[in-house]
């Protein structure tokens, strides 16, 4: 297991506006079975948090998986801006099992096609869990900057 030190985090403090907190990345499964744990340490209802994970080989596999902690509120907003790609952006509501599929403008599509990233998404107890497929041309990116909204009304 490594890990990948963050930015340093910022207090969680109750307000009305989402919160900004840096998550701390762990890195599991290298060689195989490659996923990351991103933990957002909040004790509030409501926030925003932001983490990073970067390519750990020549090139990424072709799926992997991103298992977030910190609230599970009805609502999970989460926004995977991949390098040289369009930001992603989708809605989990719940703790239904869903799956996604982009282009590389980051526009949502009705069916898989060639070229196409899938998003495969599910809320747990602790948050919510992706598995995600790349394109081709993506497994070259650098990184992933993950900015994920945790809220209910």
């Amino acid at each position: 297991m490594a890990v990948v030190e963050p930015a340093a985090s910022q207090p969680a403090v109750a307000g009305m506006d989402p919160i900004g907190v840096q998550g701390k990345v762990e890195l599991h499964g290298l060689p195989k079975g490659l996923w990351y744990d991103v933990t957002f340490d909040v004790k509030t209802s409501g926030f925003q948090g932001n983490a990073r994970i970067e390519r750990q080989e020549e090139i990424w596999p072709p799926s992997f998986e991103i298992r977030i902690r910190g609230g599970n509120q009805m609502h999970k907003f989460v926004t995977l801006d991949a390098d040289g790609f369009a930001p992603i952006s989708f809605l989990n509501e719940g703790n239904e099992k869903q799956v996604d599929f982009y282009d590389e403008r980051g526009k949502h599509l009705d069916h898989w096609i060639e070229g196409a990233f899938r998003i495969e998404s599910e809320g747990t107890a602790e948050g919510l869990m992706m598995k995600v497929n790349l394109p081709e041309r993506a497994r070259s990116m650098r990184g992933m900057t993950i900015t994920y909204f945790n809220f209910g009304w």
